[in-house]
């Protein structure tokens, strides 16, 4: 009767409006998060990004959403991603490990970037979605450029120190 359609009624705006605080609570941590957020579908379409994808690969929103995920890595990885999706599609085996992995990007100015990258997967009917979390590396790889500098300097001063004992 009519009591049980207004209760079913009542429900379903409960749950929309549950659906709702929740795609607004995602959707403020992905827009506030420091690290870059990417979805994908198995094509390797790019669906959405956060605020951060703007910032570390120079790109606008616009011109990331729709296009490949080919556009933010270097050419020369085409071919090993490729041959990683579909061993993952075909036989559900990761080629690479999934948390805190290094990969070069590619910024939209030309210049690649270090990155340390976690991916996800998730089914979305018969079809699956893939996540990446985006770390730019670049002053990590600096500093650890320079700490191997002054290490070998100073190994070189040593020795130099020694041969001069020597003599």
């Amino acid at each position: 009767g009519i009591g049980t359609q207004i209760a079913q009624f009542v429900r379903r705006k409960r749950a929309e409006d549950a659906l709702a605080q929740s795609e607004e609570l995602h959707r403020a941590i992905s827009e506030t998060a420091a690290d870059g957020i990417v979805v994908i579908d198995e094509k390797s379409t790019i669906l959405t990004v956060n605020n951060a994808m703007e910032r570390i690969f120079g790109y606008a929103r616009e011109d990331l959403e729709g296009a490949s995920l080919k556009k933010l890595m270097p050419a020369r990885m085409y071919e090993a991603y490729e041959q990683g999706m579909r061993q993952l599609m075909t036989t559900g085996q990761k080629g690479i490990p999934w948390t805190g992995i290094e990969l070069l990007g590619l910024h939209k100015e030309g210049h690649e970037i270090p990155l340390e990258i976690s991916f996800g997967m998730a089914r979305r009917g018969a079809s699956y979605l893939f996540t990446g979390l985006l770390r730019d590396i670049t002053r990590r790889k600096e500093s650890e450029r320079q700490l191997r500098e002054t290490e070998e300097r100073l190994a070189l001063l040593v020795r130099r120190a020694e041969e001069y004992a020597i003599i």
